[in-house]
């Protein structure tokens, strides 16, 4: 099983278990730091959550409020497990390393959380006047592939797009 955080792999789980609705797993992590300021953000929460439990583990000094520097990482919303069969497992919040174990919580189908409330989102779908139709199914490369598109990386793994109010032209065929 692989963990990705939205389309970037994190790393390989082998050997999950499903426990009072809490997964665990072996995890051998995969975030190259060097990749780009993301990565290394996916990389220091690893590294930091495994360090953060090795000193709780040793009655150190371990206060809960040191991961609010990665809420961004955490409560990011994209957070992920692929199957080998292709099937993929939304996760609530982000996974928590311990040693070389992980730990995490799938969102049931059809749920999402908000703010840590549980929400029943219906499918939505919205034409935008550049011709891009905006749904859960939207992809990067459509936001992509329209002219006059602007583009920001936020450096929290989440891209901001403007999209021009019109005239702007798809460089390809986007999906229905």
């Amino acid at each position: 099983m692989e963990l990705r955080c939205g389309q970037i792999p994190v790393g390989t789980i082998t050997g999950e278990v499903l426990s009072d609705d809490t997964w665990y797993g072996r995890f051998d992590g995969a975030v190259d730091p060097g990749s780009s300021p993301v990565h290394q953000r996916l990389h220091d929460f690893i590294a930091f959550s495994i360090e953060w439990h090795e000193r709780l583990r040793s009655d150190l000094s371990a206060e809960a409020t040191e991961f609010d520097r990665f809420g961004e990482v955490i409560f990011s919303g994209v957070w992920q497990t692929v199957a080998s069969d292709g099937s993929v497992s939304l996760i609530a919040d982000a996974p928590v390393s311990v040693q070389d174990e992980v730990t995490w919580r799938t969102i049931p189908p059809a749920q999402e959380t908000f703010a840590g409330v549980e929400m029943h989102t219906p499918e939505f779908i919205f034409d935008h006047p550049s011709g891009l139709r905006i749904s859960r199914d939207l992809l990067e490369a459509d936001v992509a592939s329209i002219d006059g598109v602007g583009r920001r990386d936020m450096g929290t793994g989440y891209v901001w797009y403007a999209l021009p109010v019109g005239g702007g032209t798809p460089r390809r065929n986007l999906r229905n």
